[in-house]
C-alpha cells in the first residue's frame, strides 16, 4: 500500500513540476507532524486549480481531492487505513461546494448502495447532424429516494445559473431512467445541461404539500455537424 501512496505523491509532484515549469509564481504547501512525517502536500493552494493529499499520524493515507478558489472541486476520494471507503462530486451550485455524487465502499471495494446517490448518462451519438433528433437517456442508477424522479432541462450556464426560463422542460421519470429527444437548429458544441429531481410527498393536507427532495445536476456534450 506504501507504494501506492508513493506512486500518488509521485503522479502529483510530476504533474505539479510540469505545471511550475510553465508557472514560475506557482505555490507548493507542504505540512509535516511532530515527528516529521508527511501529514499533507497541497498544489497551487492560492491558485484557481490545485490538489490536496492528507495522511494522518500513522502516514495512513485519508484524502486525496481537488479544489479551485480553495474549495472542493471535482472528484475528493476519502481513505481508512489506506483504503477507500467514499467518493464525492462536488460542483459549485449558487457560489457554494456541492455534493453532486457520492458512492461509499465496503471492506471489499464494492460499492455500497446504502452509502451511495450516483447517476449515468448515455445518448445516442456523440455526433448529430442539423434538425436530426438525438436522444438522451439519464438513469437515477442510485436514488437518495426510493420515491419519484423527474429530469429537468434547461437554458443553463456552466454554474447552473437559468438563463432563460422559457427553456425549461421537465420530464417524468419511469423506473428512475428519463429519455428526451432534442434537435439543434445549428452546428457546434452543444452543452445540454439541467438537474434530476429524486422527490417524496410527506403529507397533503388541505392543499399544504410537504415534501423532501435532492437534486443531481448533469451535462452533456455533443457535436452538431452539417
Amino acid at each position: 500500500m506504501k507504494t501506492l501512496i508513493n506512486c500518488i505523491i509521485i503522479l502529483i509532484l510530476f504533474s505539479g513540476c510540469e505545471n511550475k515549469l510553465r508557472n514560475k509564481n506557482q505555490k507548493f504547501e507542504y505540512n509535516y507532524f511532530e515527528n516529521g512525517e508527511l501529514k499533507s502536500y497541497i498544489s497551487d493552494k492560492e491558485e484557481k486549480f490545485g490538489v490536496e493529499v492528507l495522511f494522518n499520524d500513522n502516514h495512513q493515507l485519508e484524502l486525496v481531492g481537488h479544489f479551485a478558489n480553495n474549495r472542493p472541486l471535482g472528484y475528493v476520494s476519502y481513505y481508512y487505513k489506506n483504503q477507500q471507503i467514499g467518493l464525492r462530486q462536488c460542483i459549485i451550485i449558487d457560489g457554494e461546494p456541492y455534493v453532486n455524487q457520492y458512492w461509499g465502499f465496503d471492506a471489499s471495494g464494492n460499492v455500497d448502495r446504502d452509502f451511495s446517490n450516483f447517476f449515468s448518462i448515455s445518448s445516442s451519438s456523440d455526433t448529430v447532424s442539423v434538425n436530426q433528433e438525438w436522444e438522451i437517456e439519464i438513469k437515477l442508477d442510485c436514488p437518495y429516494l426510493q420515491k419519484n424522479m423527474n429530469v429537468v432541462f434547461g437554458d443553463y450556464n456552466e454554474n447552473y445559473e437559468l438563463r432563460d426560463s422559457s427553456s425549461l422542460v421537465t420530464v417524468e421519470g419511469d423506473d428512475f431512467v428519463v429519455k428526451h429527444k432534442f434537435l439543434f437548429p445549428s452546428k457546434g458544441i452543444k452543452i445540454v445541461r439541467g438537474y434530476i429531481d429524486n422527490y417524496e410527498f410527506l403529507s397533503i393536507k388541505k392543499g399544504d404539500v410537504r415534501g423532501r427532495s435532492r437534486m443531481n445536476f448533469f451535462k452533456k456534450r455533443v457535436v452538431v455537424v452539417d
